[in-house]
């Protein structure tokens, strides 16, 4: 009787085991970001030259940005940002739901340079025009390099087995958009 219970239970661990359905792991899911928006990053405002070229700088000097150079006769301001909190500043999209760029402390660098171009429009006022140039770099020798209105697709070095080929990089304009509200301040004063 009690070899017919042994055969039995192994019987019935054999069946189980048979049924039982094989999980494998599944390849993580990437999901590249949806388009910007374009956006044009200009405004003409109703202040002379020499104020909006002070309320710049005034400005500037407030937030994060660094001041790389300025050339006040030649019009152009050229800020650096990112060395922290990347993600604020770039969208890669989604990894198994999570920004891509914040996985696994996936060693991303960001060189993020901004150049302000301030005209003097004569009686008009002034305009002001921001435009980004973004590099961003990951520990695998991936380089994305994009403007503010246009992603970066790259062919992926080392990307994990069953994932896309490429990845897509873009601004989440956050930087200009700090820049543009900025300049409608100061050109209301």
């Amino acid at each position: 009787m009690k070899i017919v219970n042994i055969l039995l239970v192994f019987t019935i661990i054999a069946l189980l085991s048979a049924c039982a359905t094989r999980t494998r792991a599944r390849a993580p899911t990437y999901l590249a970001p949806s388009a910007n928006v374009k956006t044009d990053f200009f405004r003409i405002i109703p202040v002379n030259y020499d104020d909006a070229w002070g309320g710049m700088i005034d400005y500037v000097s407030t937030t994060f940005f660094t001041i790389k150079d300025f050339e006040k006769d030649s019009g152009l301001l050229t800020l650096v940002f990112g060395e922290s909190n990347i993600s604020k500043y770039v969208n890669c999209g989604t990894w198994d739901g999570q920004p891509y760029i914040d996985r696994d402390n996936s060693g991303f660098s960001l060189t993020g340079r901004m150049n302000i171009r301030i005209k003097d429009l004569g009686k008009q006022g002034t305009s002001i025009r921001v435009s980004t140039n973004y590099i961003l770099r990951d520990d695998s020798g991936n380089v994305y390099s994009f403007r503010e209105n246009n992603p970066a697709i790259v062919h992926i070095k080392n990307r994990t087995k069953g994932t896309p080929l490429t990845r897509t990089c873009q601004s989440t304009q956050a930087a200009e958009k700090i820049i543009i509200t900025g300049i409608d301040a100061f050109s209301k004063q």
